[in-house]
């Protein structure tokens, strides 16, 4: 991804690069680690599996954090993550590719503030979208 883009490079409907990553089980013990959150369908193989689940699945809140340095990263460090609203739909398992996508929704000026909103999700490698969110940022131009 290029470290940055100005507001008047950014067009309304643009897609953002698609981005396809694994999360391992040892980024979700690093992350229950972090969030304080042990649940054991996110660790315990045989208890996701008591519980209706074919593995462990990944946190929504990791998924959520992958989602907003996704849309931060694209747009560099002249844009400020200023509003971030996610859903979780679906189930992500623990060593399945996860792609992320998004699109730009909306491009306006209020004042001295610049602002792109973005929508973004996660898709399961059967293509489902499995969580979404709405991204606003804020340019510091």
């Amino acid at each position: 991804m290029k470290n940055k883009l100005l507001f008047c490079d950014v067009k309304i409907g643009e897609e953002m690069p698609r981005i396809a990553t694994y999360v391992k089980s040892r980024q979700l013990v690093m992350w229950a680690g972090a969030s304080e959150d042990y649940m054991e369908i996110h660790y315990d193989k045989d208890y996701a599996f008591a519980n209706g689940l074919k593995e462990p699945i990944v946190h929504g809140a990791l998924k959520t954090a992958m989602l907003s340095q996704y849309v931060k990263s694209w747009l560099g460090d002249s844009a400020i993550l200023k509003y971030f609203k996610c859903k979780y739909i679906g189930i992500d398992y623990v060593n399945t590719k996860i792609t992320l996508k998004g699109e730009v929704k909306r491009k306006f000026i209020n004042g001295d503030k610049h602002i792109i909103e973005c929508q973004v999700w996660t898709e399961s490698e059967l293509g489902e979208v499995t969580t979404t969110a709405i991204a606003r940022l804020e340019y510091s131009q």
